[in-house]
């Protein structure tokens, strides 16, 4: 045989029983093409009073802001519906309003206004079309793939995705979930009146190395700077159901903010293999940072430091293209997207790593909860390389 840098190239056959070692033969992943049911997209403004944008698939949950601009972060469902009083905000100016609330102001600024076969409509409001699709503004939007437009629940069990609307009533109970497994991630938002966003994830069984006491009564705001807070038996139940959710129900109390009166929206996730992926990390400080394997190349990163009071990060393909990522934004936080050396991350072919050392996402005496979806998995039978960043 000849050889290559030096080396003997392999010749002869393999033994049976044996495979190349190359990505396109390992196990092929449950959704080999993530982009199918997760997708980070962007534009520029042009004004037009109406404008379809192309996602690749009829999108059921949207999370649509100006990056170059303060705007709010709107939030549209196709349970709830879309139009210019569907919008729930995530972001400080306005998280505890209530769906469409008339401060926000999108029927005069622009809004997500229909869900299309491979993507959404925005229109122009009466004024400007300043929070989706005005002249000299950028965009970005992530949109996840559930079942369609249900009046009730909306579920993707492939991609382990539901969203569910319920009417509070005041009494501990379950809401069935609709997941084939325990949702890794839950957020719940009261619709019909002013509360704060609540989301719990099942901190032990993710793995945070020394924590025992995190159990399911701990619960974290998504439109806040707070660290965990425990919530015993009145938010997910902890006391009663210390793991959290099970492969069937989410377990809420009495609060207001998930189980008053009203109606309420609720967002579940689980991990998939190839495709999405929640945990935890340990920061260290270094820009030599925490390397985080998902097992696919992210397409979106979301982040919370567990302990202190600092914002929620994230980096997309659709904010930030190329390694280091470091045009960071909050999804707590109303402005645009800036440049933060100190917020840097890495995308790679199976996973992300941290190159900032901010206290945000790699602070050595910290732990941090992610969530992470992706377009194409590390490796599966018949699939092209991941080539990762760039």
């Amino acid at each position: 045989p000849g050889k290559r840098n030096g080396l003997e190239t392999f010749s002869g056959r393999l033994p049976t029983g044996y495979k190349p070692l190359r990505t396109d033969q390992m196990a092929q992943p449950s959704i080999p093409k993530g982009y199918e049911h997760f997708k980070s997209v962007k534009w520029d403004g042009d004004s037009a009073s109406s404008r379809t944008i192309e996602v690749g698939f009829q999108p059921d949950y949207i999370i649509v802001k100006a990056s170059n601009a303060p705007t709010s972060w709107m939030h549209y469902d196709s349970v709830r519906g879309f139009g210019a009083s569907k919008e729930l905000i995530i972001d400080q100016s306005g998280s505890t309003r209530e769906e469409g609330n008339s401060s926000t102001d999108t029927a005069g600024n622009g809004y997500v206004s229909a869900q299309t076969d491979t993507g959404f409509t925005v229109t122009a409001g009466s004024s400007t079309a300043n929070y989706v699709n005005e002249s000299g503004r950028s965009y970005i939007a992530f949109c996840w793939k559930a079942g369609g437009a249900h009046a009730s629940q909306s579920v993707n069990t492939e991609a382990g995705f539901s969203i569910t609307k319920y009417t509070g009533n005041s009494t501990n109970r379950a809401i069935a979930h609709g997941l084939s497994q325990k949702p890794d991630w839950v957020m719940v938002k009261r619709i019909t009146d002013v509360e704060n966003w609540f989301c719990t994830a099942p901190f032990e069984r993710l793995g945070i190395p020394g924590a025992p006491g995190y159990t399911a009564n701990w619960y974290l705001h998504p439109d806040g700077t707070f660290p965990t807070q425990n919530g015993g038996d009145t938010i997910f139940r902890g006391t009663t159901y210390p793991d959290g959710p099970d492969d069937t129900n989410v377990y809420l109390g009495t609060h207001a903010g998930v189980n008053g009166s009203g109606d309420y929206i609720m967002y579940a996730w689980h991990g998939v293999t190839g495709y999405s992926s929640f945990g935890t990390y340990l920061g260290n400080s270094a820009s030599n940072g925490s390397y985080i394997e998902t097992g696919f190349k992210p397409e979106f990163v979301l982040s919370k430091v567990t302990s202190t009071t600092d914002h929620w990060c994230h980096n997309s393909d659709a904010s930030d293209p190329k390694n280091p990522r470091e045009f960071t934004m909050r999804w707590n936080l109303y402005g645009g997207r800036a440049q933060e050396t100190g917020l840097a991350q890495d995308f790679t072919s199976k996973g992300f790593k941290n190159r900032g050392t901010a206290q945000e996402i790699n602070s050595s005496t910290q732990q941090y909860f992610y969530a992470a979806w992706g377009s194409t998995p590390f490796g599966g039978e018949n699939l092209a390389p991941n080539t990762g960043g760039t």
